[in-house]
């Protein structure tokens, strides 16, 4: 979800970047605000979010858990949200959707790394 999201914002950030440039030679900050935010964040998030059960290791139970950990909606709605809130000029908006975003992220990678309980003899 997030690399499709952020691809389609980068996307998006480019065109605007384009329109922008058609007017002046100056870049928009906000246009490059939705591409940090929209695309190169969003894209890093949804890496690390593959790449974090990956490293966590063992064994396919684990690393599926570890993907449902790191799975959040909650994050994937933030990260739109304040990019078309930065789109739209909303900087301080985008600044409060981005901590939580940054917040609902930490939360998850400290649940993903914990240490793995003893287990069981089956």
């Amino acid at each position: 979800m997030g690399l499709l999201a952020g691809s389609t914002w980068w996307i998006v950030a480019a065109v605007v970047l384009a329109v922008d440039a058609l007017d002046s030679p100056i870049v928009h900050s906000d246009a490059l605000l939705v591409l940090v935010v929209g695309a190169f964040a969003q894209i890093l998030v949804a890496s690390a979010a593959y790449l974090g059960p990956v490293v966590r290791a063992g064994g396919h139970r684990r690393l599926g858990a570890g993907f449902e950990i790191m799975k959040s909606w909650p994050g994937a709605v933030a990260a739109n949200a304040a990019a078309v809130a930065l789109l739209v000029g909303l900087r301080q908006v985008a600044a409060v959707v981005i901590a939580a975003w940054a917040a609902d992220t930490a939360v998850r990678v400290a649940l993903l790394f914990q240490p793995m309980p003893a287990e069981s003899a089956e």
